[in-house]
């Protein structure tokens, strides 16, 4: 899943909270592990 996929459906309701909040700390992991330049 593209991460523009996943913000169209949180967008259009297709995932519930739980998925919604797994999702954005999956994005938070990522930016933590990238070094910020």
């Amino acid at each position: 899943m593209s991460l523009r996929d996943a913000f169209v459906g949180i967008a259009d309701g297709d995932y519930s909270q739980l998925e919604r909040i797994r999702f954005l700390t999956m994005l938070a992991g990522k930016a933590e592990k990238t070094p910020q330049e």
